[in-house]
């Protein structure tokens, strides 16, 4: 008696192969050759992976020209209002150091002038202590000369 040999199953390996697949070239029993035939869930799984592929591809499209649109305006734009927002800084700026060195100009002559006042003040004070001063000196000589008089009558008179 003649053998044949019988190939195993590719994919179980414990049955025969009783079938033949062309695409994988496996030998496959009918129990797995059943589970092998999926054609038609791969189709849809194809299909699917398909519609997928095509919303990833717009999604990507739709990114670059986000990515586009950003660099172009957004980041233009960006540097621009950085440009505006540096001009008031440097504007106000410009415009508290003006108003502090008027307001400091006007407190330096406010101090400048009652300096002025007090020393003016201080000045007629000295005079006119100068001049009472003098005015005691010439009294206080009088008063000297006349307690020099030896004779009563004539310092009398000339005390009261």
């Amino acid at each position: 008696m003649a053998q044949v040999s019988a190939q195993k199953c590719s994919l179980c390996d414990e049955n025969n192969g009783v079938y033949y697949c062309y695409e994988c070239q496996h030998a496959l029993c009918t129990a797995c050759r059943n589970r092998h035939d999926i054609t038609d869930v791969v189709k849809e799984e194809r299909e699917n992976a398909e519609e997928n592929i095509e919303k990833l591809k717009l999604k990507t499209e739709t990114l670059s020209s986000l990515e586009e649109k950003i660099r172009r305006e957004h980041i233009e734009n960006l540097h621009a209002e950085r440009k505006t927002c540096i001009g008031h800084i440097e504007s106000v700026s410009k415009n508290l150091q003006e108003y502090i060195a008027a307001k400091s100009s006007i407190k330096i002559s406010e101090v400048e002038d009652k300096e002025t006042t007090e020393k003016q003040n201080f000045e007629a004070f000295l005079e006119n202590s100068d001049l009472i001063k003098k005015r005691y000196v010439n009294i206080l000589s009088e008063l000297e000369n006349l307690l020099l008089e030896k004779h009563d009558i004539p310092f009398h008179l000339g005390y009261i």
